[in-house]
């Protein structure tokens, strides 16, 4: 006799050719084979995102921060939009509110007759969801 199996015995049986499921340093290490190192980043309520690099040096640095160094004008652009960073009069961000709650009342329904942005037209519930998403955001005022 021979021995079962592997499917007998109840084992899994890997396909030809196929590689072990990797260490995380093997995933990362990259001499050609598999994909290159990247940089990994987390984000959080407070407005911080920490960054861990392939060398498994972590920070923990400021979106803000990051978006005035990298785009400042944008930043400005952001600065006077209701929102998280915006600073405007609450009845400004009332009526940006309620204007996207009844979009999005729409957009459910169906009762859009033409929207400019094609993926918004194809997926009505997917941008009903984001106008209700940015709503929530401007209403907390950046708060937790």
């Amino acid at each position: 006799g021979s021995a079962p199996s592997p499917e007998a015995a109840g084992q899994a049986v890997r396909p030809p050719l196929a590689s072990p499921v990797p260490s995380p340093t093997q995933a990362t290490a990259y001499r050609g084979i598999g994909r290159p190192p990247c940089v990994a980043a987390a984000f959080n309520f407070s407005g911080q995102m920490i960054r861990a690099s392939p060398t498994g040096l972590a920070k923990e640095v400021s979106v803000q921060g990051l978006v005035k160094q990298g785009f400042g004008q944008w930043h400005e652009d952001l600065e006077q939009f209701p929102g998280p960073f915006g600073r405007v009069d609450p009845s400004t961000t009332d009526a940006l509110a309620a204007y996207l709650g009844k979009l999005a009342d729409r957009l459910e329904a169906g009762s859009v007759p033409s929207l400019s942005l094609e993926s918004a037209a194809r997926y009505p519930h997917s941008a009903a969801l984001t106008c209700r998403f940015l709503s929530c955001l401007m209403e907390s005022g950046g708060k937790r």
